[in-house]
């Protein structure tokens, strides 16, 4: 936001707030694990996506809960459970078998909603080019990112294929298996015979 805004908020707005913002950075958890499952490339690229916006998620919660007239004490218990909620979502990805298959995918569904329901009309009703640039230029950085995992994340068809090539005789080898370890043989694929 630009400018001086001034609103009431009460506490029950930071206890809102606070349980919706939980549910977010469950699922940030969600994408780090699950994206850290397909490659460690791609793990580590989410993972600094999401640590970027974990610092402004912070302040927002600490700012609603300081504006209901909470404590600091209670502003930094808030902060503090966002960050608890990120590391559980990673830890039951890593125990709940249908995170760990869907969650990128839920992670990705997220974040696809809350920019075409809270930010794309946010910068619609503003005058001027910055806000479109920013948003262009996020998408253009998304294309760029896929450019450069492309090789190491291939589309799904392509990493089957790479996961049924091995030697005469061997198990295949596949790059990332599907317990997520790299190197780990597929179990489903019979050993190669020629």
């Amino acid at each position: 936001h630009f400018g001086e805004e001034t609103h009431t908020v009460s506490p029950r707005v930071g206890g809102a707030a606070l349980v919706g913002l939980l549910l977010h950075t469950f699922v940030d958890g969600v994408a780090i694990a699950s994206a850290f499952q397909v490659s460690q490339p791609l793990g580590i690229f989410v993972f600094g996506a999401i640590f970027l916006h974990k610092l402004p998620e912070g302040l927002a919660i600490s700012s609603l809960f300081l504006a209901a007239g909470q404590s600091r004490r209670a502003a930094l218990g808030a902060a503090a459970m966002l960050g608890a909620a990120t590391i559980i979502g990673a830890i039951a990805t890593t125990t709940i078998a249908p995170l760990a298959h869907y969650g990128l995918a839920l992670s990705g569904g997220v974040t696809l909603y809350v920019g075409a329901s809270n930010l794309i009309p946010e910068f619609q009703g503003k005058g001027g080019w910055h806000h479109e640039f920013a948003f262009f230029g996020g998408c253009a950085l998304f294309l760029v990112a896929r450019a450069i995992t492309w090789d190491v994340c291939p589309p799904r068809r392509q990493h089957r294929a790479i996961c049924r090539m091995g030697a005469v005789g061997q198990a295949p080898f596949c790059p990332t298996g599907p317990s997520g370890r790299d190197g780990a043989p597929t179990a489903p694929l019979r050993t190669i015979r020629r």
